[in-house]
Parts: C-alpha cells; structure tokens; sequence
C-alpha cells in the first residue's frame, strides 16, 4: 500500500480528506496522512516528525499562496534580488 503524508503551511485536512475519497477503493489502495497545520518545515528536519516516523513512500506539499508570493516563486529575479540585499 502506497503511502504519502500531506504537509504545507495552511490547514490541509480538507485536501487530505478530498485525497482519501480520491484514492478510496483504488488500486493499489493508498494511505493519505495528514501531518498537521503548518508543519512543514518541522517536518523536513525533525526526527519526530510525521514524515520521518511515517516513512511514507511520497511527501506532497500544499503551500498558500501567500507563502508562495513572499518566497517570489514565479519570479526569479525577485529571490536573486533578494539574495543580493542580504550580502549588504
């Protein structure tokens, strides 16, 4: 049974939920697990996070908008900017 823990920076039960009715009677079957509310990054370095204890076959992120915007995904020339400001 494939597995895949859902994590992101927002509430995530109704994608996790809408992913099991998705995947319900399919095979192979799948076990979708949701990590909890904003633990992504927890769940990158964290040895007791969800995704290190699950060992899941997959890890999906769901991130907002608004994260995606601050981090000026889209737009390159906004991270180098941003990059360049920090060396000062």
């Amino acid at each position: 049974m494939p597995r895949i823990v859902i994590t992101g920076d927002t509430t995530i039960t109704g994608i996790v939920r809408s992913l099991r009715a998705r995947t319900s009677g399919s095979t192979p079957a799948w076990e979708v697990i949701d990590a909890g509310f904003n633990t992504w990054m927890r769940d990158l370095i964290d040895p007791t996070s969800a995704v290190h204890v699950e060992q899941p076959d997959y890890v999906g992120f769901i991130f907002s908008p608004r994260m995606l915007t601050a981090w000026g995904v889209g737009n390159p020339d906004s991270i180098t900017r941003r990059r360049r400001s920090t060396r000062g």
